[in-house]
């Protein structure tokens, strides 16, 4: 049987666990946000009011949120992949 492209990434991924995964979402999402900060500081330019340490800290939470629940969906994708119907809910 011939493994698709999702099911050997997903195995190696879901490895790490469901946190280590949500965490490097939520890095990546805030620290995009942190670059965009440190762009606004480093040019000089007048900076957004919006866009403050605060914004990078609630970017980083949602991004930690949004990977927990993509981790969910893409482990119930797999499972059915794999033809388990037990989803461990």
């Amino acid at each position: 049987m011939i493994k698709s492209n999702f099911v050997e990434k997903w195995e190696r991924q879901r490895e790490r666990g469901r946190l280590v995964y949500a965490l490097i979402h939520g890095l990546v999402i805030g620290g995009f946000i942190a670059l965009i900060y440190t762009a606004f500081n480093v040019l000089g330019t007048e900076m957004p009011d919006n866009l403050t340490p605060r914004t990078i800290i609630f970017f980083a939470i949602g991004g930690f949120a949004y990977g927990l629940i993509r981790f969910n969906i893409r482990e119930r994708f797999y499972r059915s992949m794999k033809g388990q119907t037990n989803d461990g809910s």
